[in-house]
């Protein structure tokens, strides 16, 4: 709520005043900055989307923006403070993961055609060819824009959580201590699936092609 408070009125400030200190930005609540991040993606891909008629843009966007929020989660304390010295060591490792997880969907796309700028989800032109065209204008912008980088944000909450803990008074104390045992059978696990799932990809790969 204070973060709510304190945008707006540095909002209210720049409107009013013509006058905005940036460095007010970085000291709001990381998440909440996160969101205004997202609905800003959300305009673009929806403008991206009208203007090339194409909506799969959010398509392009779901391996690689959840890394980068949890980049930021990792990083707004250093960029705060000007010290490497503030990074955590537990949400740098889940930046770290989250990015290889993420590198190896982005080639897999890649490789598969998705970042050609004519591919579309088949979906949505059948959609197109039944829904009327005022509710299209509206789902596009809700569902496939709006609900779908919202979802990609969401996913980040863990990353969220772990910074939450580490400026909370009551878990503090604890969320410093890294690493421990649960640090250590949660990375092997990821390391064990991550590894599964490239075996995999690599099998649907050789078998489609």
């Amino acid at each position: 709520t204070s973060s709510l408070f304190e945008f707006k009125q540095s909002a209210l400030h720049l409107v009013n005043f013509g006058q905005f200190d940036p460095s007010v930005i970085i000291h709001l609540d990381p998440f909440f900055l996160a969101f205004v991040a997202c609905c800003i993606i959300s305009v673009v891909v929806w403008l991206l989307a009208w203007v090339q008629w194409n909506f799969s843009q959010v398509d392009r966007l779901w391996s690689i923006v959840p890394f980068v929020y949890c980049w930021w989660f990792a990083l707004v304390d250093c960029l705060r403070t000007g010290s490497l010295a503030s990074i955590d060591g537990r949400l740098l490792l889940v930046a770290l993961l989250t990015t290889i997880w993420g590198l190896r969907l982005t080639y897999n796309f890649a490789r598969k055609g998705g970042y050609n700028p004519k591919d579309e989800d088949y979906r949505w032109p059948v959609l197109r060819g039944i829904i009327p065209r005022p509710l299209w204008d509206i789902f596009a912008f809700v569902f496939i824009a709006f609900y779908q980088n919202l979802l990609l944000l969401l996913i980040t909450a863990p990353a969220y959580i772990c910074w939450r803990a580490l400026h909370d008074p009551a878990t503090a104390a604890t969320a410093t201590v890294f690493p421990n045992m649960a640090d250590y059978i949660c990375t092997a696990a990821f390391v064990f699936f991550l590894l599964g799932e490239v075996i995999v990809d690599q099998q649907q790969w050789n078998f489609q092609t």
